[in-house]
C-alpha cells in the first residue's frame, strides 16, 4: 500500500476537522513565525514532506481560517508566516510512503508589542514510514453481550460468537460480563477479556504523542512476551442525593491505550512455541449498560493477522472481511 500525498486543500481539510482546539483567545492582530520541522520515527528529518499550517478562528459553526502549505527543505522545515488577531493554529504532514500526520492544534500565549508568542515557535512532526501493511480480519464490535455471568466465545476469523450465540467456530476471546443496573444513575459492571488457551494472552499499549496524532497508531510488530492471560474493565456509577444529587464514575474504557494479543498459539512436545496469530485492539474498549433493556453493550475494534507473522501494520484496502456493514467498517492503518 503506498500514502497518497493529499492536495492542498484536502490537507487543509483534515488539519481542521481534525483539529478540537480549546476556546480562542482574540484582540488585536499579531503577527507571527513558526518553523515546522518534518522528522521519521528515527528522528530523520524528511525532505519533501507535505506541510499544511491553518491559523485564524479554528472550529466552530463560523470558523475563519488562512491556510498555507508548503514541502519540507532538505532539513524538513518550512516556516509560516502571518498576522491573525486570534491565537488558533493548526497543523499536519504528508509524504508519499509515510501516514499521514493529519492535523494538531495548539495555540499561542498571548501577544506581546504586537506579536503572537513564543515568536520565533519551533514545532515537530514525527510521520512513521509505510512498511509493510498486510490483509487482517479488521471489524468494530458494538453489540449486546449474549449473556452476563459466564464465557462468551467469539471467533475473530468468522467475525461471529461461538455457538450457541452466533457462526463462530473457535473461541479466540472469551468476553465475560457482570453487572447490575438499578436505574441510569445507578449501574455496575466489569467486563473481562480472555484469551484461551497456552501461550494465548493479551498485551497493554499506551500510546505515545506520536501515536496519537498519527495514523498508525499502534507498532508494527507484536512483542514476543509480556502477555496476560486476560484484562477487565470497569463501567460504574453511583449517585447519593444528600444534600444534591452528586454522581460518581468509574469508567476504565481509556482511549490512549490499546492491545495486542496473540491466539491460536501451537506448541511442540516439549512446550516450545511453533506457531502463534497475532492482532492488536485500538482502543477503547468500552462496556455500558442500556438502561431500556437491561443489557450490556460491548465496544471492541479488532484486527486479526492470519499469516502467523508478529506484523500489525494492517493495509485498509484489503480487509479480509467482505461483507462487513457500514457500522462494523474500520479504516484507521
Amino acid at each position: 500500500m503506498k500514502a497518497k500525498i493529499l492536495t492542498a486543500t484536502a490537507l487543509a481539510i483534515l488539519i481542521l476537522t481534525h483539529s478540537s482546539p480549546a476556546g480562542p483567545l482574540f484582540g488585536p492582530r499579531s503577527d507571527f513565525k513558526v518553523t515546522v520541522t518534518v522528522v521519521d520515527d528515527k528522528n530523520i528529518p524528511v525532505p519533501g514532506a507535505d506541510i499544511g499550517f491553518s491559523w485564524g478562528r479554528i472550529g466552530g459553526s463560523k470558523p475563519d481560517t488562512d491556510s498555507v502549505h508548503k514541502l519540507a527543505d532538505k532539513n524538513g522545515t518550512a516556516e509560516f508566516t502571518g498576522v491573525t488577531k486570534y491565537n488558533q493554529y493548526a497543523y499536519g504532514a504528508d509524504k508519499k510512503g509515510f501516514y499521514s500526520v493529519p492535523g494538531i492544534d495548539d495555540q499561542f500565549t498571548n501577544s506581546v508589542n504586537g506579536r503572537w508568542q513564543p515568536c520565533p515557535q519551533s514545532l515537530t512532526i514525527v510521520i512513521k514510514p509505510i512498511k509493510n501493511p498486510v490483509p487482517m480480519y479488521a471489524k468494530k464490535i458494538i453489540t449486546h453481550l449474549p449473556e452476563l455471568g459466564k464465557p462468551c466465545g467469539y471467533d475473530l476469523e468468522t467475525g461471529d460468537w461461538v455457538a450457541p450465540y452466533g457462526k463462530g467456530v473457535k473461541a479466540d476471546f472469551e468476553f465475560t460480563g457482570n453487572g447490575s443496573i438499578e436505574s441510569d444513575k445507578n449501574y455496575t459492571g466489569t467486563l473481562t477479556l480472555r484469551l484461551p488457551g497456552d501461550n494465548n494472552g493479551i498485551h497493554t499499549y499506551d500510546y505515545q504523542v506520536a501515536d496519537l496524532r498519527s495514523e498508525l497508531k499502534m507498532p508494527y510488530e507484536a512483542p514476543t512476551n509480556g502477555y496476560a492471560s486476560s484484562w477487565t474493565w470497569q463501567d460504574r456509577r453511583t449517585t447519593e442525593n444528600k444534600p444534591f444529587a452528586t454522581s460518581k464514575f468509574v469508567d476504565e474504557s481509556n482511549s490512549d491505550r490499546g492491545f495486542i494479543f496473540r491466539v491460536r498459539t501451537a506448541l511442540d512436545s516439549q512446550g516450545n512455541m511453533v506457531r502463534a496469530n497475532y492482532g492488536k485492539i485500538h482502543g477503547p474498549v468500552v462496556f455500558y449498560p442500556k438502561i431500556a433493556t437491561g443489557k450490556w453493550v460491548v465496544g471492541i475494534n479488532y484486527y486479526f493477522n492470519p499469516d502467523r507473522t508478529l506484523n500489525l501494520e494492517f493495509d485498509p484496502k484489503h480487509n479480509l472481511f467482505t461483507n462487513l456493514k457500514s457500522d462494523e467498517r474500520v479504516y484507521d492503518p
